[in-house]
């Protein structure tokens, strides 16, 4: 990164056997000065929440995952 020369992708990812978006992402991110990438992520229920109280029961009582 020397000046305002970008560096060659292609060649970085064939070095380091990378993905080129995480080449480019890693640059423009060094070229930001920004240390790390915080993502949001949504808490998301699961389909099984409703059953977790039957589900732990069965599990106790030591019932076949099929039975479950």
């Amino acid at each position: 990164m020397l000046g305002k020369i970008k560096p060659n992708y292609s060649a970085v990812v064939r070095q380091y056997d990378v993905d080129p978006i995480t080449v480019k992402a890693a640059y423009l991110r060094a070229q930001s000065d920004k240390t790390a990438v915080i993502r949001n992520r949504r808490s998301r229920r699961s389909k099984l929440d409703r059953y977790q109280d039957i589900i732990e029961g069965k599990y106790a009582a030591g019932c076949s995952a099929g039975s479950i």
